[in-house]
């Protein structure tokens, strides 16, 4: 029985295999477009479901994390838009075996600290056709001063967070979430898990999806949504912690957040959904 192995497969991105089926790579160093991404984001199947850096939204990476001002500064669009100022600087990393941990930096272009974070990630098999790509985050203010974790304001914008940008198949995708809602509801909208699933290109009856989880124990929970759907010509999934209101984030109280990213052949199926849900929010 083919099982989950990380490698380390260049000094700057890691991969997840399951026998030799490569599932993600996560690319640790920042890519061009800005930030640290997973990309490609495979099913078991091995398709494809991640966009990187689509001609419409150079600065969107595929799965990621990203905030849009952190005190202020624009840490969202990455260096596709000028001026650019913050960089992230990786500063560590550690191998699991589904997994790893990844530190960084938020600098100025002078050095000056902005914000420190560390993703960890961990993966699991969750039964025949899925797995599951956990993600703890914790993000720390500088000894000496608190910051703010700002976004435009809605309802022209209000993201920031965990973000998947998906092929562009789910323009036509069905869109499901722990509501019971089969349509994308208004920016905003808080739910405990959404997800997309629809046809891939490529031959007969490929098929796949993808869900984004919150936690209960996350500040906020369950998330605002903010999707993107067929009618603005692409799909885009996000937990968009900061929608309704910033978050200021002081010295010694770090912030917290952990979601769980399903990835899927075939249509979602809500039972498998809730169960997985389920099974996250009992670890």
């Amino acid at each position: 029985m083919a099982t989950l192995k990380t490698i380390q497969d260049s000094d700057d991105s890691v991969s997840l295999y399951l026998g030799e089926r490569r599932l993600w790579t996560y690319h640790h160093v920042p890519i061009d477009a800005g930030q640290p991404c997973f990309h490609p984001v495979n099913t078991p199947a091995g398709y494809t479901i991640s966009l990187l850096s689509p001609w419409d939204h150079i600065h969107h990476c595929a799965l990621w994390f990203a905030w849009k001002l952190i005190d202020d500064v624009n840490a969202w669009e990455g260096p596709a838009y000028e001026p650019y100022e913050p960089k992230i600087v990786p500063d560590g990393l550690v191998l699991s075996e589904t997994g790893f941990t990844a530190d960084y930096r938020w600098e100025k272009l002078n050095g000056t600290l902005l914000l420190l974070g560390q993703a960890e990630c961990s993966c699991k098999l969750m039964g025949k056709g899925a797995y599951a790509i956990d993600l703890n985050y914790k993000f720390d203010a500088p000894s000496d001063k608190p910051v703010v974790l700002d976004r435009n304001p809605p309802p022209e914008a209000g993201y920031a967070g965990l973000s998947i940008r998906v092929i562009r198949e789910f323009r036509h995708a069905q869109y499901l979430d722990a509501d019971g809602r089969t349509e994308p509801p208004p920016r905003g909208t808080c739910t405990a898990w959404q997800t997309y699933s629809g046809p891939i290109d490529g031959g007969l009856n490929r098929r796949g999806g993808v869900a984004l989880m919150d936690y209960p124990d996350n500040p906020r929970f369950p998330t605002p949504t903010y999707c993107i759907h067929e009618s603005e010509s692409f799909g885009f999934l996000q937990c968009a912690f900061l929608y309704h209101e910033p978050y200021t984030l002081k010295p010694g109280e770090p912030l917290h957040l952990r979601y769980r990213v399903l990835v899927y052949d075939g249509e979602a199926v809500e039972k498998q959904l809730i169960d997985c849900f389920d099974n996250f929010t009992k670890n």
